[in-house]
């Protein structure tokens, strides 16, 4: 049997209901084999027995928490595929998936074709990397820039704010994505070589020899997307949401100073800006890790007017891959 038409055994657990609609969503392609499991004992044991490709929770799960389930999965299977479904806003529950380190929450009013494509990434992981993935294009028409000197950030932000001029968004969307891009690529930049002091400072800084960010943007009819790459994979999902955690907090707080008459600006920090910029303003926001070889951000942003079915900030799509070939 090929790999193109190989069964995958996936386990689906949570409430009843839940379960059985995806079950039905799955057995529509008959390359899937579905397991069901109501209870967390009974997930975690079918988890320990069975050759399973993916693993689908919700975070409500019978007697046990859907983020404790996947973290006890990993002390038997390091990098079996989850998905981890909820209907709260990612700053609901984001600390609860800093605390069992897990990155991949999806909302579980997703529509029935984006789970698939999703499935799809995860049991084919080699298509988490590369916008063109993500974008129904020929390559030949994703643009793409490489930076090795940080007087270049300003230079590539004004191509890819002329490319966001040419789509249909709103002006208030078009702002977003050029704030996403350039806190995300600066940030890339320093951080990802070891220069954050000299971020804070404001200085130039040339990347040593070999040493570069690989910035990419294209967009089909119905999104605009954008990749930056470092080659460091400095980064990890856990970093990631610690950094969400902590500005999720910070501006609670600032907020409840505010309603308190007190000084908010002992809160104000411009870390992790960028992280919660993309969460709640891009359709989709994607962070594949190849630890210690790639950190490849991406981020979508819908051609179309919003789709209230699914509201954004209600997605994180964190992985630490092995491959990207």
């Amino acid at each position: 049997m090929t790999e193109k038409t190989r069964k995958h055994k996936v386990l689906v657990a949570g409430p009843k209901i839940l379960c059985e609609s995806i079950k039905r969503i799955l057995e529509k392609k008959p390359i899937y084999d579905t397991i069901l499991a109501e209870e967390g004992g009974e997930a975690e044991t079918i988890i320990k027995t069975e050759n399973l490709s993916l693993v689908i929770v919700s975070m409500n799960l019978s007697n046990m928490n859907g983020f404790a389930l996947i973290h006890r999965m990993r002390e038997y299977h390091s990098h079996l595929p989850y998905i981890l479904l909820t209907s709260s806003h990612i700053s609901e529950v984001i600390g609860l998936a800093h605390e069992y380190d897990v990155g991949y929450i999806i909302s579980k009013y997703l529509k029935e074709r984006d789970l698939f494509n999703i499935i799809h990434k995860l049991l084919n992981q080699n298509k988490l990397f590369g916008l063109k993935n993500y974008i129904n294009v020929q390559e030949k028409h994703i643009s793409s820039y490489e930076i090795t000197k940080s007087k270049q950030l300003s230079e590539v932000s004004q191509l890819v704010s002329k490319a966001v001029d040419t789509l249909s968004l709103d002006s208030t969307l078009k702002r977003t994505v050029r704030l996403v891009f350039d806190e995300m690529v600066i940030n890339a930049y320093y951080h990802a070589h070891g220069f954050g002091e000299e971020k804070k400072k404001g200085l130039e800084i040339d990347l040593p020899e070999s040493k570069k960010i690989l910035v990419q943007w294209g967009n089909d009819r119905d999104k605009f997307a954008l990749s930056i790459s470092d080659f460091e994979g400095t980064l990890s999902t856990l970093k990631v949401l610690k950094t969400l955690s902590d500005v999720i907090q910070n501006n609670e707080k600032m907020l409840k100073a505010i309603q308190e008459g007190k000084d908010p600006l002992p809160y104000l920090t411009e870390t992790g800006r960028g992280f919660q910029i993309a969460l709640d303003g891009a359709s989709e926001f994607y962070v594949n890790i190849i630890p210690n070889q790639l950190t490849q951000i991406l981020i979508l942003f819908s051609l179309s007017p919003p789709d209230p079915s699914k509201p954004a900030g209600q997605s994180l799509k964190l992985i630490e891959s092995i491959q990207s070939n």
